[in-house]
Formats: C-alpha cells, sequence, structure tokens
C-alpha cells in the first residue's frame, strides 16, 4: 500500500512500515536513513521563456505568478539567494498538493519552486523548464523513517535499502 499524503504519518495509529519524511533528520522514536538532500530551484512552462516577457533574469519574475507549495519559506529563501528585492514572495497562488503545483507550472500559470529529483521526468522531457541556473541548498533533506523498534525487521530494512539505492541512482 502506497499512500502519497504531505502530512505526517502517525506509526501508532495507523498501518504504515514506512515514510517519507522532509526535515532535519530528528524525530524522537523514529529510525531515520537519509536518501537525498533538499534543493530548491525555479522551473516553468518553456512558454514562459519566450516572447516579449520571456523570463530572462531572476529580477523578470515580478511579472510572473509564484506559485507557492503550502508555504512562503522556500520563495522568500531563493529571493534571498539570489538577491532579488523587487519580488514580493508572498504573491501568488499557494496549493497544499504539490501534484496540482507542478501542473500549473506545466500549464504557464506561473513558476514554482521544485526539487529537481521530484520533477526531473517534466524536465527531461521539456514540460518544464529551469528558467534559471540557481539551486538553492536548504537545511532540510528526505529520509526513509520507520519506528525504531521495526528498523531491523528484513522486510522494512528491503525497502529502505531499495529506497536508498534509487536515490543515489538519480544522483
Amino acid at each position: 500500500r502506497i499512500s502519497s499524503t504531505t502530512r505526517l504519518v502517525n506509526f501508532e495509529r495507523e498501518r504504515i512500515d514506512v515514510a517519507i519524511r522532509y526535515g532535519r533528520g530528528n524525530w524522537p522514536g523514529l529510525s531515520v536513513t537519509r536518501l537525498f538532500d533538499h534543493e530548491e530551484v525555479p522551473v516553468c512552462a518553456p512558454a514562459l521563456l519566450d516572447g516579449p516577457n520571456a523570463l530572462q533574469s531572476p529580477e523578470d519574475l515580478a511579472r510572473v505568478r509564484l506559485l507557492h507549495d503550502g508555504s512562503y519559506q522556500y520563495w522568500r529563501s531563493w529571493l534571498d539567494f539570489a538577491g532579488i528585492d523587487n519580488v514580493d514572495p508572498h504573491e501568488g497562488w499557494v496549493m497544499d498538493d504539490p501534484n496540482v503545483l507542478f501542473q500549473a507550472a506545466i500549464q504557464g500559470q506561473g513558476v514554482a519552486l521544485a526539487n529537481p529529483r521530484t520533477v526531473e521526468t517534466e524536465l527531461r522531457d521539456g514540460k518544464l523548464v529551469q528558467p534559471f541556473d540557481m539551486v538553492l541548498a536548504t537545511n532540510v533533506a528526505a529520509y526513509a523513517v520507520c519506528p525504531e523498534q521495526n528498523a531491523d525487521d528484513p522486510k522494512i530494512r528491503a525497502v529502505i535499502e531499495w529506497l536508498v539505492a534509487q536515490a543515489e541512482a538519480q544522483e
């Protein structure tokens, strides 16, 4: 059973063996295995790079809608990192479902921030492009987690080892 949710699972109440969490890796009572660092890059539809209002520099973000993943945190951090002060990180649309967020970006509704691993297929297929070559390294990572008492279960170890191998294969 695979459950895709942005909320933290409750291992005591739900029948979940392994979860992937983004954070700093400090969850008491959980066995934690680092999968990959979380980075953020702007992504958008290729059409936003064409025409008289084409995105050419990060300052041009003032002319397009920012698409947010539920918080303003990463846009604020990315704009600070890029040295941009003419763009309000609190403007734009906020979406709590990453799939909806990326679909809006694909449809040209604005520019989203994404971990390049998350949208690897869309970038490779040309549905999304990175308008600027600036990568924000965040202070969080993706981790495979499970209750400490279950960490030695062979089936759980196999799933976590598979997740680690998949993450390493994408590097």
